[in-house]
């Protein structure tokens, strides 16, 4: 079934009472920057001023942020999407980086996509990761220009 977080975050928050007692912002400022590097093609995006502004909903409640994704990790999705592919008519993009390696998106999910949607394509971004908004903005630009 579809889920709302990634296997990593609901991993995490199994260590949500450890978190919360070491000081949650702290910890999740760490995750969030490792995440972020790790995930990156070229991390050198992933500055100070980055970090503080992905990490503004932490500010006021970092406990609270913790509650809500924990509820997000038991929540799975009402409905697959699967089903409903096909009556999306507008064209799809598909943006996928080709760094680092182990891809959030198996090329099984993306192989779902490409048999469900009428018009879609993939567009692979040379040298990123998954913050192509970030790293690459120029590409997500050019894409949303062609369509």
């Amino acid at each position: 079934s579809e889920h709302a977080v990634t296997a990593g975050i609901k991993k995490a928050m199994g260590f949500a009472p450890l978190i919360k007692l070491f000081g949650a912002k702290r910890i999740m400022m760490g995750k969030m920057r490792g995440e972020m590097t790790d995930r990156s093609g070229d991390p050198k995006w992933v500055t100070e001023e980055v970090l503080k502004a992905y990490g503004a909903p932490y500010e006021e409640d970092a406990g609270h942020m913790l509650k809500v994704l924990q509820a997000m990790g038991r929540s799975p999705e009402p409905e697959p999407i699967v089903p409903y592919l096909s009556r999306i008519q507008a064209n799809v993009t598909l943006m996928i980086g080709n760094k680092p390696k182990d891809a959030v998106l198996s090329e099984a999910k993306v192989q779902v996509l490409r048999e469900g949607l009428k018009n879609f394509t993939v567009e692979v971004v040379d040298g990123v990761g998954v913050f192509i908004q970030e790293e690459k903005p120029s590409a997500v630009i050019e894409v949303i220009l062609r369509q």
